[in-house]
């Protein structure tokens, strides 16, 4: 998979640019000047999918994005690479990359003896925020999920209902319903949406890591024993991992955060995990250009460093940097 990228506008640029009189990007894309970006954004990207798939330069078009990129990722295969970045109106073309889950850990801090962040001491409980946690899944049914209501939620079933035509979710499954996508009935009100970008369906619960549900009772878990940072806050739970194949898609991450601004998420997580020196300045430099334009927009985005290990690991001379070339690419 690839992204091939059309212009540089975005839904997300666009509100940072003419959006001041609203408050999220979400509310911004109901505007009559966000609907028209939207659809000049979707006949380009009409044009572009006949000009590759005439040309034979690709076998299927994965994703349309217009939120926090202007274009497509689509499937092909390496030698025709160069080609599609000829085709007109195509601006870069950048490898979809895969990403590991990463592993629960133990941090010695101010903490309760589960672990999380005491934040006791603090009144803000993130009452009417939601939090987008893009991960493994999360195991709705646990108890850290079902067992505090929030109160006056800031996203409810009607509000689901009114946003999902315009998710990414919706538009590779349009077979699903808020009902689907909206776990406030079973959580009480926790989980505001749930969806699998993975597998493309709304089942969220973990296959095998339970990283995504670790992450989640963090941020906003509450019961008997766990209490998380925000217990107030809601979750929107974007499934990135997919339980048939190993890691993450980088095209699946970007439909996913195209779908928390579309929802007007307050914060995005993502703890994805890379080792150290597998990255390209190119490729990093336009991805932190699309987290910042997220970022700007009002949304805390929360990512990674990925410095697993070192770039040295697993090569002919051991698992160390050499003296005379000391970069390991840990941050």
């Amino acid at each position: 998979n690839v992204i091939v990228t059309l212009s540089d506008s975005s839904l997300v640029s666009l509100y940072n640019e003419k959006g001041a009189e609203y408050e999220s990007v979400s509310e911004f894309g109901k505007s009559e000047s966000a609907r028209e970006y939207l659809s000049s954004s979707a006949s380009r990207r009409a044009r572009v999918e006949s000009r590759l798939k005439s040309a034979g330069l690709i076998s299927e078009v994965v994703y349309g994005y217009d939120t926090v990129l202007d274009g497509l990722c689509v499937s092909t295969t390496y030698d025709k690479v160069a080609a599609i970045c000829e085709v007109p109106e195509v601006e870069r073309v950048m490898i979809s990359q895969t990403y590991a889950p990463s592993e629960t850990v133990t941090n010695e801090v101010n903490v309760h003896d589960t672990g999380i962040f005491d934040s006791s001491d603090v009144p803000y409980t993130g009452k009417g925020t939601v939090v987008a946690v893009l991960d493994t899944g999360c195991d709705y049914t646990h108890s850290a999920f079902t067992s505090h209501r929030v109160v006056e939620p800031r996203l409810d079933k009607d509000d689901i209902e009114e946003l999902l035509r315009d998710t990414k979710a919706y538009g590779y499954n349009s077979n699903i319903a808020a009902r689907d996508v909206y776990y406030g009935n079973v959580t009480k009100n926790k989980i505001a949406f749930g969806f699998d970008y993975a597998d493309r369906d709304a089942d969220i619960m973990p296959f095998e890591q339970s990283h995504g549900t670790h992450v989640a009772g963090i941020i906003a878990g509450s019961d008997s024993r766990i209490t998380g940072v925000a217990v107030d806050a809601q979750l929107a739970i974007m499934k990135v991992f997919s339980d048939y194949k190993s890691g993450s898609e980088e095209s699946d991450i970007l439909a996913a955060l195209e779908d928390a601004v579309i929802l007007g998420v307050d914060a995005i997580n993502l703890s994805l995990g890379m080792s150290c020196g597998f990255s390209d300045e190119s490729h990093d430099k336009y991805k932190d250009g699309i987290y910042n334009s997220i970022n700007d927009a009002g949304i805390s985005l929360v990512v990674a460093a990925s410095n697993d290990y070192s770039s040295a690991f697993g090569s002919e001379l051991g698992d160390t940097n050499k003296t005379s070339n000391p970069d390991s690419a840990t941050v």
